[in-house]
């Protein structure tokens, strides 16, 4: 079954991985396919971690009307 990361992009392209509880900047966001600290999510955990992720973003990031909230397949090894 495949893994997934949810990712925040803001305006001043900063990516940030989100950590079930808030988003985290990403020192190298290059590396985005693979696995980080932060959260991973399995495909029937999706939707209820992206509408989390969602309103986190609007509290969390307040002045970007409409975020980028994407979503990445971590390559497992």
């Amino acid at each position: 079954m495949s893994q997934y990361n949810i990712i925040y992009n803001s305006p001043d392209n900063e990516t940030y991985l989100w950590g079930n509880h808030a988003f985290d900047k990403l020192a190298n966001p290059h590396n985005i396919g693979l696995r980080f600290s932060g959260k991973d999510f399995k495909e029937d955990e999706l939707n209820d971690a992206l509408e989390k992720a969602i309103e986190a973003a609007k509290k969390q990031f307040p002045s970007d009307t409409d975020p980028e909230i994407t979503v990445v397949e971590i390559k497992v090894t």
